[in-house]
């Protein structure tokens, strides 16, 4: 509970060290296997192509199908490709992965990673404040090869994105 606290204020600080600009916040929303996953990203554009963001993620696990639990928290730097009314964006970062193992696993214990990630996305902007799509987003780990997350089978994230830009 304490790394979940910390991310959020990690972002609302992110928020707050900003002046007025074009800022978005995201939401999302995703299944693994039939575990929910669920995210926000705070992010303020630096230029119309790129900007810089902070995100925290909260995985479900479900022991039934064998997938473990995640948060996980950090900042990216995602760079937009637009045409028309489609944002293409791409957002190489870095990330603090806290892994809960599901019970079928009992010989590892509840880990922490810390490594690179990579989010892409696609979004539909409806009205000029307003956007839908997707994102992927992959973790990788550098600290442990017993979480699961390392250059050979990073965690997956596929959620359904929503967006509002003030």
């Amino acid at each position: 509970m304490k790394h979940i606290l910390l991310g959020l204020i990690i972002l609302l600080t992110s928020s707050l060290s900003y002046g007025r600009g074009p800022n978005s916040v995201y939401g999302m929303l995703g299944f693994r296997s039939g575990a929910a996953t669920f995210s926000a990203q705070f992010e303020h554009r630096l230029k119309a192509s790129h900007g810089v963001a902070g995100y925290i993620l909260m995985g479900s696990k479900d022991d039934s199908a064998g997938i473990n639990g995640v948060t996980s928290f950090g900042g990216v730097v995602p760079v937009h490709f637009g045409a028309n009314r489609w944002d293409l964006y791409i957002a190489p970062g870095f990330g603090y992965h806290m892994i809960k193992f599901v019970t079928t696993t009992p010989q590892l214990e509840d880990q922490n990673a810390l490594g690179p990630l990579m989010k892409f996305g696609v979004l539909y902007r409806f009205t000029r404040q307003i956007a839908f799509g997707f994102e992927l987003m992959q973790a990788y780990n550098w600290l442990n090869s017993d979480t699961n997350v390392g250059s050979a089978a990073p965690l997956n994230f596929m959620n359904i994105s929503g967006k509002y830009t003030f």
